[in-house]
């Protein structure tokens, strides 16, 4: 229920060529990296994954069952722990 506010603000056009260039290495299996400058989108782009099932339909029809897309922001859980933030990976799925 609370991601259908954050579906409404994004169509399932929203940052397409980056998505795609993405979906085309997730759906080969194929491990990638998101590198960017700050500030032009890539925590966009990994919210888009992670809370707009549109998006996950409309790129991984219904593969996107089977996958669970996390998005992480360490810098909430920088000083902590090891055992913090393996509690925390495992409390958001």
């Amino acid at each position: 229920m609370e991601n259908d506010h954050f579906e409404a603000l994004y169509p399932d056009t929203a940052r397409a060529q980056d998505i795609e260039k993405l979906a085309r290495y997730i759906r080969e299996g194929a491990s990638c990296q998101l590198l960017s400058l700050p500030g032009v989108g890539r925590g966009t782009v990994l919210g888009l994954l992670t809370n707009n099932s549109k998006i996950q339909n409309k790129y991984f029809g219904e593969d996107a069952k089977r996958l669970l897309f996390v998005h992480v922001d360490f810098s909430e859980i920088r000083n902590r722990p090891l055992f913090d933030v393996m509690k925390i990976l495992f409390i958001r799925q």
